[in-house]
């Protein structure tokens, strides 16, 4: 908060400091207090500077995320916020809030749908990786990318959820294969949530006698439509020809 038009505009006296609030995932425990435009002067009674800095040692400074480093989950944080020119104290327990695209999954095998040769799967930091462990911002695709870096997780179990590949059958002849890697965003006009949300709609969608079609848009205005009978009678066939034991994760089954 070094700009003076801006300190002006935050109605911030001259001998307030801190940092500018610009935005708070809206699923994390923090957008319950927090606003934009709001101005952090201290944190647990560790006055901020300007430049987002905290007295540390004599003679030494470090970035304010370094509380964060102190606390546990569970524990609370104490800031003294400016807003709109009012000095405010507020307190909050603190929390983990995972990741748009999860950093870690170690633990975790990954999640995966296929339907009609489509394979969809979700967005992690190892999926990423298949294009180079330490310079996969290089090379993967810059829309997967942008989302890892700057996702805004908008609720908790939120997924972002792609189009792996085309597994090629009759039954996906004439899909263009720059589908792959695109983030799907709606089936049948519903949004998806995550994955076990698109594995719910396909199960009821398919299983419905008044749907004919199932109908998949990615976020790139896309359109993929998959006859449910041809679907059913293909899995089989698809599952054979790739040497694939299941067409879901296991979680999905």
């Amino acid at each position: 908060m070094e700009n003076l038009s801006y300190r002006k505009y935050l109605k911030l006296n001259d001998d307030q400091h801190g940092i500018l609030v610009t935005s708070v995932d809206p699923a994390c425990i923090l957008s319950k207090i927090l606003q934009e435009d709001d101005v952090i002067t201290a944190i647990d009674d560790n006055a901020v500077a300007d430049d987002g800095t905290i007295d540390f040692r004599r003679g030494e400074r470090l970035g304010f995320i370094y509380l964060s480093k102190l606390k546990f989950v569970g524990e609370t944080a104490t800031l003294r916020i400016i807003r709109q020119g009012q000095e405010i104290t507020l307190t909050s327990s603190l929390d983990n809030t995972p990741a748009l695209v999860p950093l870690h999954s170690h633990d975790k095998c990954p999640e995966y749908l296929i339907y009609a040769g489509i394979v969809f799967t979700v967005l992690t930091r190892f999926y990423l990786y298949t294009w180079g462990e330490y310079d996969w911002d290089k090379k993967a695709p810059k829309h997967l990318v942008s989302l890892a870096y700057g996702g805004m997780l908008e609720e908790l179990n939120q997924q972002i959820v792609i189009i792996d590949r085309i597994l090629v059958d009759e039954v996906n002849y004439g899909i263009n294969s720059n589908v792959t890697d695109t983030v799907l965003k709606a089936v049948n006009g519903i949004e998806i949530k995550n994955i076990k949300h698109l594995a719910k709609l396909i199960d009821e969608m398919s299983n419905n006698e008044a749907n004919a079609f199932i109908r998949f848009e990615t976020k790139c205005k896309q359109v993929i439509v998959i006859e449910c009978e041809e679907a059913r009678q293909s899995e089989a066939r698809i599952l054979a020809q790739n040497s694939i034991v299941h067409a879901r994760s296991e979680n999905l089954r």
